[in-house]
């Protein structure tokens, strides 16, 4: 009788073509013989564990890191903008979007951090924004109607989470993808 054994990478699928007795050995895994090769329909999830026996060493230094800073940006005003409102581009200027627009939605690109009737505004693209006279509680916030921040979403038009309550006056910018009612 021919014994087949399987050692450390050897293929896990092996095929005997020649009718008669065929003894297979591996440790690592259960095994199935049959006459003529199957299309397998169940694959068993590798349940062995590892014992670690002792910690390694701490490893090198990696690189500096960035200097802390959430990524903020300057764009031209399209309209008056209110500040810490949500701010879609168009053309490469900032606007308010309007909850009942779905290419609004898509256009969202941050948070203006004041408000510009003329010139530039600077709008923060993620991390984090604090503002003295918000009153947030923990959870999700939202883009409402002309941008403004809520906790209550909407009940027409897209939506569009944009960030959650870290504190009653931190929010972590975090766009999520919009949502289309239909």
């Amino acid at each position: 009788m021919p014994v087949i054994r399987a050692s450390e990478g050897a293929a896990r699928v092996i095929v005997v073509e020649r009718r008669g007795a065929v003894a297979i050995r591996d440790p690592r895994t259960p095994i199935v013989a049959t006459a003529r090769p199957i299309q397998v329909e169940a694959i068993q999830a590798d349940t062995r564990t590892v014992e670690v026996a002792a910690r390694g060493g701490q490893g090198p230094a990696g690189p500096a890191g960035r200097d802390g800073t959430s990524p903020e940006a300057t764009y031209p005003v399209g309209q008056p903008i209110h500040g810490h409102r949500v701010v879609r581009l168009d053309k490469g200027k900032a606007y308010h979007p309007d909850t009942a627009v779905l290419e609004h939605a898509q256009a969202c690109i941050g948070i203006a951090l004041q408000s510009a009737t003329t010139g530039e505004v600077a709008v923060r693209l993620a991390g984090t924004i604090e503002e003295a006279s918000w009153s947030w509680h923990d959870g999700a916030v939202w883009c409402g109607v002309d941008g403004a921040l809520t906790q209550a979403p909407g009940t027409a038009g897209w939506l569009l989470c944009v960030g959650r309550a870290l504190n009653a006056t931190t929010l972590m910018i975090d766009f999520d993808s919009p949502i289309a009612r239909i």
